[in-house]
């Protein structure tokens, strides 16, 4: 079995474990930052790729290796991947093609029975992880990331909502439906946005202003916050409804923008349930912080993608 671990540094390092070992994941944690990873089980043989954020204080994570039942840790062999910067454009995009040829023959084995899918780091990097296991024949199982929990802990989705209420999208500007304002876009053929503001609320300013008065700004019915979506069933409900926007979006030569702010699992479950013939053309863009804008953005086509380091409409 093998384990691919990527830890966001600019080295590269090979970490091989016999597969009834007992080496740790990754012995010498003592870097900024945390972990994620993709573990694929396939005939007999478990794949696993993980990756590291750099935030602004020190932890001692476990890995995600960790929440693997019992009886697989012991099958696992680790390998260390090339690290990146996921907020680094040229980054992504080189490690997006170094993943894709790297995992794509193994997550295809019709006899794969399991994958575990977590990592953190930009919406384009997460995004374009998830595409790469959409054809995976296993039960692909995602985990996130509690940053409050004992210090931050890795923990895999739960298949059921414990919310008391319905989560549902509603609109964050514009006193229409959501089925209004689809419909008002579908009058021309031009490019147009969709802001999903689960963990934060975009403001318009943050968006391309030749997208300002053409996007569909949406929240959740609850208050904006990390994990407010932390189940397979809500999550799952979210996203067809997405489905269904970029379904009826979608047009030849119209390009959807799609600007997210949302937890790890979900921006990676957005790039697995990706369709590309259904769901039209996507260009996906990095929130910067610090300057309060997005400021590069990922179009994929058919598997291959173009970046922009600055705005789309610029080019």
């Amino acid at each position: 079995m093998f384990f691919l671990l990527s830890d966001h540094a600019f080295n590269n390092k090979l970490l091989l474990e016999n597969a009834f070992g007992s080496t740790p994941i990754n012995k010498a944690f003592d870097v900024d930052g945390v972990k994620g990873g993709i573990i694929n089980r396939i005939a007999g043989k478990l794949l696993s790729l993980t990756h590291i954020k750099k935030p602004s204080w020190k932890r001692n994570i476990k890995s995600p290796k960790d929440i693997v039942p019992r009886r697989e840790k012991s099958k696992i062999n680790p390998v260390d991947l090339k690290r990146i910067d996921s907020y680094d454009v040229n980054e992504v995009k080189k490690n997006y093609y170094f993943n894709r040829e790297l995992i794509q023959e193994r997550i295809e084995n019709k006899e794969s029975s399991r994958a575990y899918l977590a990592a953190l780091g930009s919406f384009p990097y997460l995004f374009l992880l998830g595409t790469l296991v959409r054809n995976a024949y296993s039960n692909t199982k995602i985990m996130d990331f509690n940053r409050y929990k004992d210090g931050g802990k890795w923990y895999v989705l739960p298949p059921m909502s414990t919310n008391a209420e319905k989560i549902v999208h509603m609109l964050h500007y514009g006193a229409n439906t959501i089925d209004a304002e689809i419909y008002r876009f579908n009058q021309n053929n031009e490019d147009i946005g969709i802001a999903l503001s689960y963990t934060f609320l975009m403001e318009k300013t943050t968006i391309p202003i030749e997208l300002r008065n053409n996007t569909l700004y949406l929240r959740l019915s609850v208050e904006p916050r990390h994990d407010n979506v932390a189940s397979e069933e809500i999550q799952t409900e979210l996203l067809k409804d997405i489905s269904y926007y970029l379904r009826t979006l979608a047009k030849p030569g119209r390009n959807i923008h799609l600007f997210v702010a949302a937890q790890a699992s979900m921006c990676l479950n957005l790039g697995v349930n990706y369709m590309d013939n259904a769901h039209g053309q996507l260009i996906v863009y990095n929130f910067d912080r610090d300057i309060l804008q997005h400021n590069w953005a990922v179009k994929i086509k058919n598997e291959e993608i173009e970046v922009y380091d600055t705005s789309v409409f610029s080019y």
